[in-house]
């Protein structure tokens, strides 16, 4: 297999591939996709593919890899500009609706993968698992720093992922099914205004 590193002078056309990768990927699904396929939506011949990838299941990976990597340092650095902890929420929600209606074959690939990922076995789905619990420590301690703050309310840290990460993840899934409640920042809105009326502070 060839090493990512020997295309690193070649970022464009590579990046090409793998737009066209993920979008075959997330139309046809990985096993009934081909390799022509993928070529002929980069507008490339199926040689220049194995130039930068060594096989199909490469550019599956590292399609899906990057775009997974993209997210989480979108995610970090909108996170760090926000000031107060309802804010870093906001962002944190917003980011992934945002990659996601921007990125919609990838969302695709996204949900597939990860509601499949924990019935099964091998370094793939330990990889998934793997991106779930970075998460999950990045809002476990984002809430963590909310509750010293007083701005939530004390409520077990993993009660609190798991509440924000399904309710994302609920209107991501539902952008796959073309459901569109409304649009990128009133879903963002509520989602954090629902939040925050459970869980903020209580009244004196």
């Amino acid at each position: 297999m060839k090493s990512s590193m020997q295309t690193a002078d070649h970022p464009t056309k590579r990046e090409q591939i793998l737009d066209a990768a993920v979008k075959v990927f997330s139309t046809r699904g990985y096993r009934a996709t081909l390799v022509d396929e993928i070529a002929q939506e980069a507008g490339v011949a199926k040689g220049t593919l194995y130039l930068y990838f060594g096989s199909k299941e490469d550019m599956y990976l590292q399609a899906f890899r990057e775009n997974v990597e993209k997210l989480h340092e979108l995610t970090v650095e909108r996170m760090q500009q926000a000031a107060s902890t309802w804010d870093k929420i906001k962002a944190f929600v917003a980011v992934r609706l945002e990659f996601g209606e921007k990125h919609r074959e990838f969302l695709r690939l996204y949900v597939s993968e990860f509601a499949g990922s924990f019935t099964q076995e091998g370094e793939w789905p330990k990889y998934l698992k793997g991106l779930l619990g970075r998460e999950a420590d990045l809002l476990r301690d984002l809430f963590r720093r909310g509750i010293e703050a007083r701005e939530v309310r004390a409520v077990p840290l993993d009660q609190l992922v798991s509440l924000l990460h399904y309710m994302v993840a609920g209107f991501m899934a539902s952008r796959v099914t073309n459901i569109r409640i409304t649009d990128v920042d009133l879903n963002a809105d509520l989602i954090v205004d629902v939040l925050r009326k459970g869980l903020g502070p209580p009244k004196k």
